[in-house]
């Protein structure tokens, strides 16, 4: 085989392999997608600062959820500036989350939900206090 033969075989071989890649990987997100979205839709918010809707923290990590907890617990209690000590991440409001399951106290949901940034379609998954998982929307007064 002369070398331009091989040069066309190699691009057209790296071609084949990338297309397949592409459209595998498209597959698979479009497969997790459909298995997230098949688990129950609910929103995340708190109420505890005088009525307003307020987004809420999560965490990736499953070892920082008594963290979590605790925090939440002190927030139902009044304390509305409690300290936290794990690293915190928000979930957008208004944002649906899918339940994908409870802890064993059922005070602690595992949830993923999708969102956008800067134009790219984005999802997570972490762990929240279930007793921030509402079925139905709230706005704010200023909506």
């Amino acid at each position: 085989m002369t070398k331009p033969y091989k040069v066309l075989t190699i691009i057209a071989v790296a071609f084949l392999v990338l297309t397949a890649l592409h459209f595998g990987i498209k597959h698979l997100s479009d497969s997790i997608h459909q298995k997230v979205i098949s688990h129950k839709k609910m929103y995340c918010y708190e109420t505890y600062h005088e009525g307003y809707v307020n987004p809420i923290m999560f965490v990736r990590d499953e070892s920082l959820c008594d963290s979590l907890k605790q925090f939440y617990q002190k927030m139902e209690k009044g304390n509305l500036r409690p300290y936290f000590n794990f690293q915190p991440f928000m979930v957008p409001l208004d944002t649906c989350v899918y339940v994908l399951n409870y802890s064993k106290d059922s005070s602690i949901a595992k949830i993923a939900f999708f969102y956008q940034y800067k134009g790219r379609h984005l999802s997570a998954t972490g762990y929240v206090y279930a007793h921030t998982l509402h079925e139905k929307r709230k706005y704010n007064a200023i909506h």
